[in-house]
């Protein structure tokens, strides 16, 4: 019965792993995207409009990014949002 106790706490920490990922991904793809769209010149509404995410969302990534305008590198934009590399 032991080993099944260890294989769950193991799978559970998997799991949440994964989890992170996930979320870390998923804010990392939504930067990106935001980078694109403000090259292209396009604003905050129209921006959350089209990605269909919170517009005051979309204005806190946009003005970490306008500090890396008018490239808006990606990762440099990550970093500063999310405090971390990515």
């Amino acid at each position: 019965m032991g080993g099944k106790v260890l294989k769950m706490e193991w799978l559970d920490r998997f799991d949440a792993a994964v989890e992170g990922g996930r979320k870390e991904g998923q804010e990392t793809h939504l930067v990106r995207q935001i980078c694109v769209k403000l090259r292209k010149g396009k604003g905050v509404h129209q921006i959350a409009d089209e990605l269909e995410e919170e517009e005051e969302q979309i204005r806190q990534i946009c003005d970490k990014a306008a500090e890396f305008a008018p490239d808006y590198e990606e990762d440099k934009v990550a970093e500063a949002v999310f405090g971390k590399a990515v």
